[in-house]
């Protein structure tokens, strides 16, 4: 199962989220992709990018050719 978290500039806590598509966020916001499987096991976590405009990268191309680019 896929998810996403983030974390605003300033929180300690991470917001679970399934959709990133539609929201903006502020700049220093955390974001990340995270694949887990049926009983919660972690299996994969990548960061996020966030463009000038503060949306997340994640159009266009897959979530982990964005965690591959330098």
């Amino acid at each position: 199962m896929r998810h996403y978290e983030y974390k605003l500039p300033g929180d300690k806590k991470w917001v679970i989220t399934f959709r990133l598509k539609s929201k903006r966020f502020p700049p220093g916001t955390e974001i990340r992709a995270v694949i887990t499987d049926r009983d919660g096991t972690l299996l994969d976590c990548w960061e996020i990018p966030i463009d000038k405009d503060g949306k997340p990268l994640i159009r266009k191309r897959s979530l982990k050719e964005w965690a591959k680019t330098p």
